[in-house]
């Protein structure tokens, strides 16, 4: 019995410490759970051209068809196609959360990237070997 209030006690105190680390809630606004959908949205198209600017912390996204470019950073985003420009403000902790996103979308298209530029490189190197068999085949 007694084992059981220390453990309820622990449990109470431990949820008060972690709700002061973690800070009070953020409810996010209509407007932020747009641009949220919006940003995520994008990320998802495979023709998506996306870049990284680090002296403005800024990300930028582009369709390939130059339909719509979307740039955003931690606090602004900015919504164009060939119509309408929309550029708004955002909470922080909105802002903070999509370069996360961004950022990872980046990382995933860097890796891609180096595994083609190994495919490449070992191909490359198979056809060096082929060249030099064929001239040690040859007598050359």
């Amino acid at each position: 019995m007694r084992t059981k209030r220390v453990i309820i006690r622990f449990r109470s105190i431990w949820r008060r410490v972690t709700r002061g680390l973690e800070g009070p809630k953020y409810e996010m606004t209509t407007q932020d759970k747009i641009i949220v959908r919006l940003v995520k949205s994008m990320l998802a198209k495979d023709d998506l051209k996306i870049f990284y600017a680090p002296i403005s912390h800024s990300i930028y996204m582009e369709t390939d068809d130059h339909e719509y470019t979307v740039i955003y950073d931690n606090n602004e985003i900015r919504v164009a196609n060939h119509k309408i420009f929309l550029s708004t403000k955002m909470s922080m902790k909105v802002g903070d959360e999509l370069m996360k996103i961004g950022r990872r979308k980046i990382e995933k298209s860097i890796r891609s990237l180096d595994v083609n530029i190994r495919k490449n490189e070992i191909r490359f190197i198979e056809d060096i070997a082929k060249i030099l068999e064929r001239d040690e085949e040859n007598g050359e």
